[in-house]
């Protein structure tokens, strides 16, 4: 069973707030008060426009497949963070849990490995070759749909289908294609064009130095969803134990990216005028703040705090 967008919007009053404008919109026309009626329609019209656009980009995500999930996991994971810190820890779960999720996990983040140190058709097929069969092409679609639902139930929605995330889903479709098909006489020249597309992907996204992957940050962030001083501890693990050449430029990328995700939320506050003096405050230090590679654990360990703090 999935998830009711509509259901889910209940939580946050949306489809109460709407019922009770349509209930005021009818009081207001029997009582025959045209300016107040007026008013009510407009409020009663935007509401389920709002509704009604949720809605369809709901079912766009439900539709999409795990290469396109995984790029909003990408986009999202250090707002959903700060925002919820358990929330990773069910998503990550749910992947685990699934057997196909989990090997579209791993063919995915081998993907987003390829370096362009090879011909990235034949790194496309040796990636191929290594998946599991205990992937089940027949019941792939309703994984994909179940993390769709626990993704939208944990915060991370579709706000805008931008080119980069019609890229991916384009990507995870060729690659979905060659993973659920066996080669055939008979569609040998659709696995060709399917190949030939996905790796086409491959060479022009091919992983920048000092990256990290979302497993990897997922990896980082899931061992500190108890407390914050779990937090500490896994983000020691994947940042002051870097060994690799260019260590502190991925440290310095970590810090960069959780620093901005803290501004943001305290922007938002701000525009909303809450204790604008505190605020403003707390924002000059956090910008004032510098990468020091000795206390990188620390800094982000407080930025996840600061966000948790003004995202409840």
């Amino acid at each position: 069973m999935y998830v009711n967008v509509f259901s889910n919007m209940k939580k946050d009053n949306r489809i109460n707030e709407f019922v009770k404008s349509l209930d005021q919109l009818k009081e207001s026309v029997e009582s025959g008060k045209i300016t107040e009626t007026s008013a009510l329609f407009d409020r009663v019209q935007g509401l389920y426009e709002t509704l009604r656009t949720e809605g369809r980009l709901y079912h766009i995500m439900e539709g999409f497949n795990f290469a396109a999930l995984n790029h909003l996991l990408e986009e999202n994971l250090s707002g959903l963070a700060m925002k919820d810190k358990n929330a990773v820890g069910r998503i990550l779960m749910t992947i685990k849990k699934d057997k196909n999720l989990l090997e579209q996990a791993r063919f995915f983040n081998a993907m987003s490995e390829y370096n362009g140190s090879c011909d990235a058709k034949e790194y496309l097929n040796e990636c191929l070759g290594m998946m599991s069969e205990k992937l089940d092409a027949k019941t792939i679609a309703e994984s994909n749909r179940n993390l769709a639902n626990v993704m939208y139930e944990n915060g991370i929605k579709v706000t805008d289908f931008t080119e980069e995330l019609a890229e991916a889903n384009k990507f995870g479709q060729s690659c979905g294609y060659l993973i659920t098909n066996r080669k055939k006489f008979s569609n040998i020249n659709e696995m060709a064009a399917q190949a030939n597309a996905a790796a086409e992907y491959l060479s022009n996204h091919k992983k920048e130095d000092n990256v990290q992957t979302v497993y990897e940050e997922c990896d980082m962030l899931n061992k500190s969803m108890e407390k914050l001083n779990e937090a500490e501890k896994s983000l020691v693990q994947d940042i002051i134990d870097a060994k690799a050449k260019g260590a502190e430029l991925k440290q310095r990328n970590i810090f960069d990216k959780y620093r901005n995700e803290c501004i943001k939320y305290i922007n938002a506050m701000i525009a909303e005028g809450k204790d604008v003096d505190k605020l403003t405050g707390l924002k000059e230090q956090i910008l004032a703040k510098e990468f020091d590679k000795d206390h990188i654990v620390e800094d982000i360990a407080k930025f996840l705090e600061i966000g948790s703090i003004l995202s409840n």
